[in-house]
């Protein structure tokens, strides 16, 4: 018995999406002790207001969100 060409790619299609949506990232490693996990706000941030005024709004937003 052998499948019609367009069924096998169909098949394959579907187990390809099965399997790719099984998948979760973890942050299990580290590199001499470093992680980017962080249990403070401990990462300053110098923002450069280098934009005009139409994008003074949507950069105050960025920044506020940034420090939450």
């Amino acid at each position: 018995m052998s499948m019609r060409p367009h069924a096998l790619v169909t098949a394959l299609a579907v187990l390809l999406i099965a399997t790719g949506m099984n998948t979760s990232a973890h942050a299990t490693h580290s590199w001499g002790g470093y992680h980017w996990a962080r249990t403070s706000n401990s990462f300053p941030l110098q923002l450069g207001d280098n934009v005009n005024s139409t994008w003074d709004g949507p950069l105050s937003g960025a920044s506020a969100d940034w420090s939450t």
